[in-house]
């Protein structure tokens, strides 16, 4: 799945969604995505936002809480580890 956004030039900016996530916690759905860039260690750089589920098109926010932000990363962390551990035994 792709989402697209607007950079603060105006420029529309494709992303690829990795996964969604739904927090039980705060009753909240998030998003990982990104868009295909590397950081200096060579890791894809991916981003997490909260989104509406019933209205993706319109609806995508930053996670202002940072403790809210911190649990979510852990959690997702977590997934995406467990999904690379899988993924080595094939």
């Amino acid at each position: 799945m792709k989402i697209s956004s607007l950079n603060k030039d105006g420029k529309i900016i494709e992303y690829n969604v990795i996964l969604t996530y739904h927090s039980e916690k705060y009753n909240k759905h998030y998003m990982v995505y990104t868009d295909n860039k590397y950081n200096e260690k060579h890791e894809l750089i991916l981003y997490i936002s909260e989104y509406n589920y019933e209205n993706l098109e319109n609806d995508v926010k930053e996670i202002e809480n940072k403790e809210e932000y911190n649990e979510i990363k852990l959690e997702i962390d977590k997934i995406l580890l467990n999904i690379k551990q899988e993924q080595e035994k094939l």
